[in-house]
C-alpha cells in the first residue's frame, strides 16, 4: 500500500512536533551545558553527514542559482529560530516557552498569503486562533497567569524573536522547495548557520561559553538533542515540499500539547482542567485542519534536470 507523500509529510510534522518541546527537556536536564553548545554540536554533526555524502557521491552543486537566496535564508532563519528556542528553555519553563513559539504561525500564514498568493481560509484563522489559546491554557505562563513558575524579561523577548525567525523560515522553506533539488542544500545552509551562530554566541556571550560535559546526563541529552534536531529538520523539509506553508506551520503548533504531556511525564508538573482543556482544543483543531487539507502543487523551477536532485557545493527539523 502505498501512501500518498501529503499524508507522510502530516504524519512528519506531528512527529517533530513531538519531538521539539522533547528536545527542550533535554536542555533542562543538562542545564551546565549552554544551549548554543548543544546548537552547535547538533549542527556540526548533522553538517558532517550532510557533507560527507556529497563527497561520496562527487555532487558539486548548491542548486539552482535563482534559488540562493530562498535556501541560504531559510537555514540563517531556521538557526536563528532554533537558537532562540534553546537559550529560552534554559532560562524559562518549558511550557512557556512553547506557548510564546506558538505565535510563529501567525508569521507564516501573512507571509504566505501576501507574497505566495496562498488562500487563508476561514477555518485556518479560526483554527489557529483556537490553537493557540489552547496552547496557553495547556501551558499557563507566568506573565498572563498567576503561578510559582519563575521568568525572565529576556527570556521572553528572545523567545518572541525566535518565533519571529521560524514563522519566516517557513515562508524562504517554500519558496526554495519550487525548485529541483534543494533539499540536501537547505539541509547544508542549517547546518553551515547554526555552527557560525554558535561560536559568535559562545565568544561575545558570557553564559554561552562552551564546557566540557562530565556526566552520563549531559552526553545523553546532548546526543538525544542532536539526533532530534536532524529528524526534525528533514521533516519540515520534506513537509514545505508537499505542503502548503501554511498547513505545515499550523500543524506544528500541535508542540503546544506536547509541552503539556511532557511536563507531566518528565517533571511532575501539577495540571488541572484547564491544562486538559487546552490539549482538546489543539487535537480537534489539528484534526479540522488534517482532513481539510489540500495538497501544494507549486510549479517546479526547469533550471536543473529531474536527476540532479541533491548536488552542492560544499562537497538535515
Amino acid at each position: 500500500m502505498k501512501f500518498p507523500p501529503s499524508l507522510i509529510a502530516i504524519l512528519g510534522i506531528l512527529g517533530s512536533s513531538a519531538l521539539f518541546p522533547l528536545a527542550g527537556a533535554a536542555i533542562q536536564m543538562c542545564n551546565r551545558v549552554p544551549p548554543l553548545q548543544m546548537l552547535f554540536v547538533r549542527c556540526l554533526l548533522g553538517g558532517i553527514g550532510v557533507t560527507s555524502y556529497m563527497v561520496s557521491k562527487s555532487k558539486t552543486y548548491l542548486g539552482p542559482s535563482k534559488a540562493l537566496f530562498w535556501i541560504l535564508g531559510s537555514g540563517i532563519l531556521g538557526a536563528i529560530g532554533a537558537g532562540s528556542y534553546a537559550s529560552g528553555v534554559w532560562m524559562l519553563p518549558l511550557g512557556n516557552v512553547t506557548s510564546v513559539f506558538t505565535t510563529y504561525p501567525v508569521v507564516t500564514l501573512i507571509l504566505a498569503r501576501i507574497f505566495l498568493k496562498e488562500k487563508l481560509l476561514l477555518h485556518q484563522v479560526l483554527c489557529i486562533v483556537l490553537i493557540g489559546m489552547g496552547a496557553i491554557l495547556i501551558a499557563k505562563p507566568s506573565f498572563l497567569f498567576e503561578t510559582t513558575q519563575g521568568g525572565s524579561d529576556v527570556g521572553y523577548l528572545i523567545c518572541l524573536f525566535g518565533s519571529l525567525a521560524f514563522g519566516s523560515m517557513f515562508f524562504f522553506a517554500k519558496k526554495a522547495s519550487y525548485f529541483k533539488g534543494v533539499s540536501l542544500a537547505m539541509l547544508f545552509s542549517f547546518n553551515l548557520s547554526g555552527v557560525l551562530i554558535s561560536i559568535l554566541g559562545a565568544v561575545y556571550i558570557p553564559s554561552q561559553t562552551f564546557v566540557v560535559p562530565n556526566t552520563l546526563t549531559e552526553y545523553t541529552a546532548i546526543a538525544f538533542f542532536t539526533l532530534s534536531g536532524l529528524l526534525i529538520q528533514l521533516s519540515y523539509n520534506y513537509g514545505s515540499k508537499h505542503l502548503n506553508a501554511s498547513l505545515v506551520a499550523v500543524i506544528s503548533v500541535t508542540e503546544g500539547f506536547w509541552a503539556f504531556l511532557w511536563q507531566i511525564v518528565l517533571f511532575q508538573h501539577q495540571s488541572d482542567y484547564t491544562a486538559y482543556v487546552g490539549a482538546a482544543i489543539v487535537v480537534v483543531c489539528v484534526g479540522i485542519i488534517c482532513v481539510g487539507k489540500g495538497k501544494a502543487s507549486p510549479k517546479a523551477c526547469t533550471d536543473e534536470p529531474e536527476d540532479q536532485p541533491f548536488q552542492t557545493n560544499a562537497s538535515l527539523g
